[in-house]
């Protein structure tokens, strides 16, 4: 055998592990990420005890993508020690794609990403300073997820990823509303989530979830998700959202619920179960005193708004002392000043992705960025055979991502990105038909090429 079959078949055999196998390495793994956090002293919590329980029992799933769905909206809150258990999940899965048998890396993909990267080291250089342990891991997950859209895994389905999303956000709310139920929130303490995440980025990912099921419903890209769970998650996953008393919120959730319930018009069925839920939900809702409150504390902070002359509670001053930072120095605009570099100017985040965007790697590494996304999508969708239509309704989350991103920093969060790409993925369709047909063309031309992994 020549070094170039032993080679293959290194790869092969490595690309083919199975769960059971699998499973020990990821036990291996965190073992050894608890003993490190026994030596900092913070010993194995319950909490994290029971995390990495579930981590092993989730990770025997053929896609661990949808692992990293599940864990998306709790990322900040499953810690092991200091380390994270999102973070496990990344440099998890980030091996077992790098080690499948049918790993390549997209040649625009490469040079995008490099670029990106480049731009980000020139100015880790003039700076002086070293990559920070979270600049890294929010590159690798760039490169996850762009593989993800570039090389999407055999047999993936976006409408299954949703549900995963779905049902994470869902048992997090849940725990986050019976944690909290004897708690009155009240404008100097509002919620956001069980972690440490902002109150309005907690919102966003709530409302993104809702999005999400939403239109998987309403298209019925997915029949095994029922229409009547798929509403219960959306109700329980919307009351916790509102206690973050996000006026964009609040808004946002208003304007959701007209535009989906404009959707089912076609549908008389699905209208008319929508508006039975809905006003039963809403009439339920209105008997509870804890309900009423928290609208009332999110109206009150409307008033605050507009007694100060700022309904965005002091954005519009954050964005003034930015633009004018901006004006003053031409080269950040165009090149930016690295990652995080903001924090060295201000005291504060700027409150808006397309500053962080500019102060970050300016507008040449800005459109470098946003090009990473395109290409990836544009390279998704020539995987279809047949490509689905695209349905306007499918736009909605990621118009929300964008809405919202206006009012918040969202780049330097690694969950960002996961939303990012399931929402583009939402709009382009379900890639599992096209994958099945590339297996019937495998079967049908007799070709070892059967054998490739279908664990990525």
């Amino acid at each position: 055998m020549n070094p170039i079959d032993l080679n293959y078949a290194f790869r092969n055999k490595i690309g083919l592990l199975n769960d059971r196998s699998y499973f020990y390495f990821l036990c291996f793994t965190t073992l050894v990420y608890n003993i490190g956090s026994i030596f900092n002293s913070t010993g194995l919590t319950t909490l994290s005890f029971f995390a990495l329980s579930l981590l092993c029992v989730v990770s025997t799933i053929n896609q661990l993508t949808y692992t990293l769905y599940f864990f998306t909206p709790m990322y900040l809150y499953l810690v092991i020690g200091t380390f994270p258990l999102y973070n496990v999940i990344i440099l998890l899965l980030l091996l077992k794609r790098l080690l499948d048998s049918d790993f390549h890396l997209n040649v625009l993909f490469s040079f995008l990403l490099i670029s990106v990267i480049s731009i980000e080291v020139i100015h880790l250089i003039a700076s002086g300073t070293v990559p920070t342990f979270n600049t890294i891991k929010l590159f690798l997950i760039i490169f996850l997820i762009g593989l993800h859209l570039f090389e999407t895994p055999s047999g993936y389905s976006n409408a299954l990823g949703i549900r995963f999303l779905g049902a994470g956000t869902f048992l997090y709310a849940v725990t986050f509303l019976w944690l909290n139920q004897n708690i009155v929130v009240t404008d100097s303490f509002r919620f956001g989530g069980l972690g440490e995440l902002d109150p309005n980025t907690y919102g966003l990912y709530n409302l993104l979830a809702i999005a999400l099921i939403a239109q998987n419903l309403l298209i019925k890209r997915n029949r095994k998700f029922s229409y009547f769970s798929g509403l219960m998650i959306i109700g329980v996953v919307l009351i916790a959202g509102a206690l973050t008393l996000s006026k964009t919120y609040f808004l946002t959730s208003i304007g959701i619920t007209v535009v989906f319930l404009i959707a089912t018009l076609n549908n008389k069925k699905q209208f008319f179960v929508s508006m039975t839920i809905l006003s039963l939900g809403g009439f339920l809702l209105s008997r509870s005193a804890y309900v009423v409150t928290t609208i009332e504390k999110i109206l009150y902070r409307f008033e605050i708004g507009r007694r100060a002359g700022d309904i965005t509670t002091g954005r519009t001053f954050i964005y003034n002392n930015y633009m004018e930072y901006l004006h003053d120095h031409i080269q950040t605009v165009i090149f930016g000043e690295g990652m995080y570099s903001y924090m060295n100017n201000f005291e504060i985040r700027p409150h808006n992705t397309i500053i962080e965007l500019i102060m970050s790697w300016g507008i040449v590494g800005g459109i470098v960025f946003i090009c990473l996304f395109i290409a990836g999508a544009s390279k998704y969708r020539m995987r279809f055979e047949e490509p689905e239509s695209i349905k306007l309704l499918s736009f909605i989350p990621l118009m929300l991502l964008l809405i919202y991103s206006q009012s918040l920093t969202l780049l330097y969060q690694e969950a960002t990105y996961v939303y990012i790409v399931i929402s583009v993925m939402a709009i382009l369709g379900n890639s599992e038909v096209a994958e099945s047909q590339e297996l019937q063309m495998n079967k049908a031309a007799d070709s070892p090429v059967i054998l490739r992994n279908q664990y990525r």
